[in-house]
């Protein structure tokens, strides 16, 4: 048994290695005391790999009990198309809650700091927003109290009680305006659409105000009853954290990444041009070849990028192909590190690149859009034409396809200079 285990294993961490997802479904009960150590030590070796996740036996007797008479059938079988709602997870970038009645038991305003209650199905949701934000996701507050401090004293005093920290909250709106105000100044704030917010509260009023006047946002209503609330949480398929492909360095730190654009476009609103915010900031542009350690991330650029994408419709690499393409004789990537006074962009552009005969082909060139305008990608394609001087080549070549998202990429090069 412990050989299979380890079988299993070396196959689940080589398949997310290469940029797969993996569900692994315990779809029966264990029948020996073997079976029960060769489960924990699956579970326990599977912990940490990115891009999969597990659901156990007792996971499926508490969220569909029928599972206790069909194990192998339509309970299977919805955990399975609950965990392959991609699309779903992807679309909800952006999770708002309140807080009184909601994250903790109690109002601050009435109860005090220390008298909230943080147990139970509060601290369960609690728990849900930290693995969402682990996954990439980003987490808001959204409060009807007089003032944010007497809020973030909850996090401060009482945060060794807390499951979601305060360094994990990417901002805040506190105060006794409409929540739907709350949502439209967060969404301006991220620069993200509305239609990628959830937005939780147990206030049936605040609900409705945020479905009839923001319907493109998810809203989720907290029940009163504890055991009503712990089946939201357990049935609501938005708020389920299980892994896609794996995560990056960067989504690690996308709430770091995400404060530190709110103080960039806080910083823009100073200066009349562009140039000027520019020089404030004092972008610094690195291109180089990338370390064995960012081939995740590269993976990553070429398969969401999409609107400063040459070439998305072909070039859709896995870590495996990347790790290829960067082996191959005639084959190697670049990769563009951007960083100012705020903080560190991390990896934003990568190109795929061919040497062909007298030319240098840039195959695919894909670009975060969180750095248009900064010279990034004029500083990539600088740094290629220098490198296809120095070899001796006559000219670069950038292939480019159409998907109809890429025109940023097009608009560019268009106007890059022969």
């Amino acid at each position: 048994m412990q050989s299979k285990v380890q079988a299993l294993v070396a196959a689940v961490q080589t398949a997310c290695k290469n940029g797969s997802a993996l569900l692994l479904v315990e779809a029966a009960a264990r029948s020996n005391e073997e079976e029960e150590t060769a489960a924990a030590c699956l579970s326990k070796a599977l912990g940490d790999v990115q891009g999969c996740s597990c659901i156990h036996w007792d996971d499926l007797r508490t969220l569909y009990p029928s599972a206790e008479e069909d194990p192998y059938a339509a309970t299977c079988a919805m955990i399975i198309r609950r965990a392959l709602a991609t699309p779903l997870r992807e679309v909800l970038k952006v999770f708002v809650a309140d807080c009184d009645h909601t994250l903790w038991d109690g109002a601050v305003a009435e109860d005090g700091v220390q008298g909230l209650g943080l147990s139970g199905p509060h601290l369960d949701l609690q728990q849900k927003l930290a693995k969402l934000q682990q996954s990439g996701r980003l987490i808001c507050l959204a409060s009807r109290n007089a003032c944010d401090a007497d809020v973030l004293r909850v996090f401060e005093e009482r945060g060794s009680e807390c499951l979601i920290k305060k360094e994990q909250l990417v901002a805040w709106e506190v105060h006794l305006g409409p929540k739907p105000q709350s949502l439209r100044r967060l969404s301006e704030m991220l620069n993200l659409n509305l239609k990628n917010f959830v937005f939780l509260d147990d206030n049936p009023f605040e609900i409705e105000a945020v479905k009839t006047q923001l319907p493109e946002v998810l809203a989720l209503q907290v029940p009163a009853q504890p055991q009503a609330f712990m089946e939201l949480l357990q049935h609501s398929w938005a708020l389920d954290p299980w892994g896609g492909a794996p995560t990056t360095k960067e989504d690690g730190q996308r709430t770091e990444l995400y404060r530190q654009n709110a103080e960039r476009r806080a910083e823009r609103l100073k200066h009349t041009s562009l140039e000027t915010f520019l020089k404030s900031v004092q972008v610094e542009v690195e291109v180089r070849e990338p370390y064995p350690s960012e081939t995740p991330r590269l993976s990553q650029l070429s398969q969401r990028t999409n609107q400063f994408n040459t070439n998305s419709s072909k070039f859709r690499f896995s870590e495996e192909r990347v790790q290829s393409w960067a082996a191959g004789d005639d084959r190697f990537i670049m990769a563009t590190q951007v960083v100012d006074k705020f903080g560190d962009y991390g990896l934003v552009a990568a190109a795929f690149c061919t040497r062909a005969q007298d030319m240098l082909v840039i195959d695919c060139l894909a670009m975060s859009c969180r750095v248009l305008f900064r010279g990034v990608e004029q500083s990539l394609l600088r740094r290629l034409a220098e490198l296809a001087v120095s070899e001796g080549r006559s000219s670069v070549s950038i292939p480019f396809h159409v998907s109809g998202r890429n025109d940023l990429a097009r608009g560019f090069l268009s106007r890059v200079k022969v």
